[in-house]
């Protein structure tokens, strides 16, 4: 288990603290989409922030999707992570330079609910870590600190009803002998994109508009951008739809 969260809190159980090691799937995903070195370490630091934040998931079908849009030449990064603590993602401009610039995150958590659950904020200081730190004080209410590299870091939040000690312990830092382990979760670099998936995503253009692309480009190919894989289909997949 060389990609893991390690789920834990402090012994009074006023601070939750989640650790992953990452490195793994940051070599993986840096290979799969071709990124810059730049683009490798903030594509990354996105991963292990969504893994970390998976482990909050309760549900089986929960997931989360972590959105930034910047004025950067890297323009945006998506991950998406669910229950199980499988990630996948991209990098809009793989080979792109920094900084990251001013933009916008977005948190769309869907846990079953009539609608996801989608909040806003602001980028700061062109940084990954400040971003998050920000976005959880102001949009989730909740006293939390990211430390985030390329290949791992740290999720701590103070609970509610924490006492003066517990604060004081969580502003100036968590010691390793303070934690308590409860869980040790595997992590993976996971798409679920399928062939029967993108037929399904093309069905709605209706056989005619279908045949006519094909006509025209010889097939219709859909691209997954999370994973790089590519579904086509001719003439005779469309006449058996």
């Amino acid at each position: 288990m060389r990609n893991y969260i390690l789920r834990g809190t402090t012994f009074d159980g006023s601070i939750r603290v989640f650790t992953a090691n990452t490195k793994e799937i940051y070599e993986y995903a840096k290979k799969l989409h071709n990124l810059s070195d730049f683009s490798a370490k903030e594509f990354g630091k996105m991963l292990t922030a969504g893994i970390l934040m998976s482990a909050t998931l309760k549900s089986d079908k929960d997931l989360l999707t972590i959105s930034l849009k910047v004025d950067g030449e890297i323009s945006g990064i998506v991950v998406t992570a669910n229950s199980k603590q499988e990630i996948k993602g991209y990098v809009y401009e793989p080979q792109a330079n920094g900084p990251l610039g001013d933009g916008s995150i977005s948190v769309v958590k869907d846990l079953g609910l009539k609608e996801p659950i989608v909040s806003l904020g602001p980028i700061i200081d062109s940084d990954i870590e400040k971003t998050l730190n920000h976005f959880f004080e102001t949009s989730e209410q909740v006293k939390t600190r990211f430390i985030l590299s390329y290949d791992g870091g740290q999720f701590i939040q103070l609970m509610p009803g924490a006492s003066e000690e517990a604060k004081a312990k969580f502003e100036s830092g968590v010691n390793g002998e303070d934690i308590k382990i409860h869980e040790k979760l595997s992590v993976t670099f996971s798409c679920d994109c399928s062939r029967e998936k993108a037929l399904k995503a093309i069905i709605p253009l209706g056989k005619a508009e279908l045949l006519d692309i094909i006509k025209i480009d010889g097939h219709i190919n859909i691209h997954c951008h999370f994973c790089n894989s590519d579904y086509k289909f001719f003439e005779a997949d469309v006449k058996t739809m």
